[in-house]
């Protein structure tokens, strides 16, 4: 770890280097924390800038998380209404939810590091696999240059995705050369160096980036180290054509802490589940990833965009008394085309994504936490999404929109189990999901938007073993169908300048209401999945960020929801090979806080040093179906003093931050309807970060 680190630091003194020797002397623009009104995102589908979407947006600039700790995405997302993003005490690990999509976790198998029901993107390629699942090794905030956030129901342009879209960018062309170098050290063993740079050769701009990240743990049996790099080629031959090309890899090792037990957590929140030491349960993961893409306009307005990746993954994890061995290859492609109508007053786009994700899979026994030689099972799991889009957006006055459009997604599983072909099963789900929005633009920096979704979301590969006894006879779940929903929102965002002391003021705010059907939930910790019949969730997000002229800014964001399964009856296992009925109505919908607040002051001085303080809070809510095990409301407070200067063509920064100030003792993340009474992950205590960065172009 420590030679990753040595090597990392010189590769950043080499990449600073060479930025001097190419530098240009043209400033940044710089940024403090306020989302983007308009942005073009690499890869995004025709009509969703930040700014004219007709959907709950928002995008996010790195300068939001430039004096925070980028080991997973919590603190980027942060400040982005009707999202919640929690560490996992401090590791790469994020418990990600968007109007309660993936909120259930996974149960004991929450330890994989994945999230669920919202999509993800790294420069417009699916980090997100065909069954849904989303692995966020290749999500290291420090490489990114911004995020973009769809809150709304995303099925219809980028597939099952429910809960919306994350997308992450990680550089758009620049003009001039440049360098930089970056680390982040803190408490519990925490370190993070960081290196960037960007070359400028006719045409074509390169930039490659790396990061290395260390972690002893805040809990016993949770240290952890990521390395990562990405490398990015943009072209643009003539002025019609645009190329392309994205390299990443990533290495991550996270050891596993497990859950507690609620009388655990409040005798010593910083141990571990015993039997995940003994174990020594973690996840070891390669993952590499290519992809390119070619835009070209043609004559009378037409756009056609065409892309292609290709990701293999080597994952190891040590898990529920396994040791299992993944080899994987996800690949797939999209085909977007575009073009005016109706004069010009109206425009329409068609596309086609194909992804498709096969291996093997191979357990073994645990000798002392390591592999032994006994093989226990050997299976191929192949999953296949394809689907077809269309969608017209009309114009009929010049502040008004209408969008009409539709997709139709199958998605066709293949499980075979090497040892018994007996039991060997295939399976497909369909779905036609539909989307109408209208939207109003009255000025430039504002606008007001109404939407009715259809969603689908099949389950993932992890969810699909059967019970029994149903594992005597397939492969595949027969419990359950895929979960479809169906959002109805409304919406303004917008900003306003004034003359007074306050010189502007941004807003976002969306109100919907959801249902979705056969809700996917985890059954005896993760070991089986069931399907209930009906939930319902509504609520209403904000974001008001208000800029003053004396150098005093201010970002309030805040989600206030109800969650609740409307009809929840279902047949279980009861650990007989038998069948036993459970009646969970009206009960809360499991893992979804009814209110959760965030609020951030920042006072910048002239001279570049400022002090940022800010302030979460989440509601309590329930860590199970039955609703008797309630996780407690809690309120972590952070401050941090930093200070950036612009001298002779460079830009530094230098900060330090109080974490988590009160030492509030929290459960950061939970496994819902855990196994044993465990089920709560306590979050990272009072901890010291610290940061310095140096930027030369």
């Amino acid at each position: 770890m420590k030679s990753r680190a040595r090597a990392i630091t010189l590769a950043a003194a080499l990449l600073l280097a060479a930025s001097f020797v190419f530098a240009d002397e043209t400033p940044p623009v710089e940024t403090i924390y306020a989302q983007a009104d308009t942005v073009t995102v690499i890869g995004e589908r025709p009509g969703s800038d930040a700014m004219s979407a007709p959907m709950a947006t928002a995008v996010v600039p790195a300068a939001a998380w430039q004096a925070a700790r980028t080991s997973g995405l919590d603190e980027a997302l942060a400040n982005v209404p009707g999202v919640i993003a929690q560490s996992r005490a401090g590791s790469t690990d994020v418990r990600i939810t968007s109007r309660g999509f993936g909120a259930r976790g996974a149960g004991e198998r929450s330890n994989a590091g994945t999230t669920r029901g919202i999509r993800v993107t790294l420069d417009g390629f699916p980090l997100t696999e065909p069954d849904g699942r989303t692995s966020m090794d290749l999500a290291d905030p420090a490489l990114l240059d911004r995020i973009r956030v769809v809150r709304s129901n995303s099925s219809v342009l980028y597939g099952p995705a429910s809960g919306g879209l994350i997308e992450l960018q990680t550089t758009d062309h620049f003009a001039a050369n440049y360098g930089e170098a970056r680390a982040e050290f803190g408490s519990f063993g925490y370190a993070k160096q960081v290196a960037e740079s960007g070359f400028v050769s006719g045409d074509a701009s390169i930039r490659v980036a790396g990061a290395t990240e260390n972690f002893d743990g805040y809990r016993a049996h949770s240290r952890g180290a990521r390395s990562s790099v990405f490398t990015t080629l943009l072209s643009e031959p003539s002025p019609a054509t645009h190329i392309g090309v994205y390299l990443a890899a990533t290495h991550n090792i996270q050891h596993l802490a497990g859950a507690l037990t609620r009388a655990e957590f409040d005798t010593d929140p910083t141990q571990a589940n015993p039997d995940y030491v003994t174990q020594d349960a973690r996840r070891d993961n390669w993952i590499g990833r290519l992809g390119a893409r070619v835009a070209h306009d043609f004559d009378g307005g037409r756009e056609l965009t065409i892309g292609a990746f290709v990701e293999p993954k080597t994952i190891h994890r040590s898990e529920r008394n396994k040791y299992r061995d993944f080899q994987r290859v996800h690949t797939g492609g999209s085909a977007v085309l575009s073009g005016p109508l109706a004069a010009g007053r109206a425009r329409w786009s068609v596309g086609v994504d194909e992804a498709m994700q096969d291996g093997s899979v191979l357990f073994y026994t645990l000798d002392n936490g390591q592999r032994s030689n006994e093989l226990v099972a050997d299976s191929r799991e192949g999953i296949n999404n394809f689907g077809t889009f269309g969608e017209v957006a009309y114009t009929p006055k010049p502040a008004w929109q209408l969008t009409a459009g539709a997709r139709w997604d199958n998605v066709h599983y293949v499980s075979e189990n090497h040892m018994d072909s007996s039991v060997n099963a295939t399976r497909s789900l369909d779905q036609v999901s539909p989307r109408l929005a209208i939207s109003y633009r009255p000025t430039a920096n504002r606008m007001y938007f109404g939407a009715l979704t259809r969603g689908l979301e099949t389950p993932a590969f992890n969810e699909v073993d059967p019970p029994a006894p149903y594992d005597a006879t397939t492969t595949l779940n027969p419990l359950l169908e895929p979960s479809r929903s169906l959002t109805a929102e409304v919406g303004t965002r917008g900003s306003v300048a004034l003359d007074g002391a306050v010189s502007r003021v941004a807003y976002d705010v969306a109100l919907y209401t959801l249902e979705v059907r056969n809700d996917i939930v985890p059954w005896d910790g993760g070991a089986t999945y069931l399907t209930a019949g009906k939930a319902v969730r509504s609520g209403l997000e904000a974001g008001l960020t208000a800029d003053c002229t004396n150098g005093l800014s201010a970002r309030l964001t805040g989600t206030l929801s109800r969650n609740r399964y409307a009809d929840y009856e279902t047949n279980v296992p009861d650990g007989a090979d038998g069948m036993v009925n459970v009646v969970y109505d009206d009960n809360e919908t499991a893992g979804i806080p009814s209110l959760s607040l965030q609020g951030t002051l920042r006072y910048s001085m002239p001279d570049g040093a400022y002090v940022e303080v800010t302030a979460q809070h989440m509601g309590k809510y329930w860590a199970n179906d039955a609703n008797t095990d309630r996780v407690a409301a809690y309120t972590v407070v952070d401050a941090t003093v930093g200070v950036n200067v612009h001298m002779l063509g460079h830009e530094s920064l230098l900060f330090v931050s109080g974490r988590n100030l009160t030492d509030e003792v929290y459960a950061a993340s939970v496994y819902i309807n855990g196994v044993n009474g465990r089920y709560l992950e306590p979050g990272l205590g009072r901890n010291v970060l610290a940061g310095l960065s140096l930027h030369a172009w």
